[in-house]
């Protein structure tokens, strides 16, 4: 897969990113993205919302047949600062996230990062499991993979769509939002773009 379509960008827009500047049609996806990482949020939160609310009706419920001293510490005491908690926490991550989105489309900046290419695959645990010696923890439910493109001292997550683009070890040019580091192109070995 070449460059050009792993990242969806013309020759235009890499003649404008080599400038340090986006063309309004990366602005214009940019703002696309933002838009639809915001909604993914609010989803999350609304599904979070609705599982809380559940709970406070299961210890109503509770509360008003057996235990109602659980019920009332349930419903008022550990559900509220739940979610309080995770609230906030979301109410911050979702304000930072857009404040580097609103940034990155109105300073309309691109900032290049050329070098070596090299590839460093992660897997992490969505959840702890526990393995005995004879399984192979790489097949177990719970795990993920980040793909992780590194130029010099900088590292972008990329999918593996992406990441099968580039040739470890060859040079490469790569052209990326300050704030939000989402690569907008990339220019590498001649070979590689033709």
């Amino acid at each position: 897969m070449s460059l050009h379509s792993a990242f969806n960008f013309s020759l235009d827009d890499l003649e404008t990113n080599r400038r340090g500047e986006m063309t309004e049609k990366q602005r214009t996806q940019l703002r696309l993205r933002m838009y639809a990482t915001l909604a993914l949020t609010l989803v999350g939160v609304l599904v979070f919302g609705g599982v809380a609310v559940f709970f406070v009706g299961v210890a109503a419920f509770i509360g008003t047949h057996t235990l109602p001293w659980l019920a009332q510490l349930i419903q008022w005491g550990l559900i509220p600062a739940m979610i309080t908690l995770v609230s906030v926490g979301l109410y911050w991550r979702l304000k930072m996230e857009y404040h580097n989105w609103r940034q990155d489309i109105a300073w309309s900046r691109v900032v290049p990062a050329c070098g070596r290419a090299r590839f460093e695959v992660r897997r992490k645990r969505l959840i702890y499991q526990r393995a005995e010696w004879f399984f192979d923890e790489r097949y177990l439910p719970g795990y993920y993979f980040t793909h992780m493109l590194i130029i010099g001292p900088q590292r972008f997550d990329l999918d593996q769509r992406q990441l099968h683009a580039f040739t470890e070890g060859e040079s490469y040019c790569i052209y990326y939002t300050p704030k939000t580091r989402i690569i907008l192109s990339a220019e590498g070995p001649l070979a590689k773009e033709k």
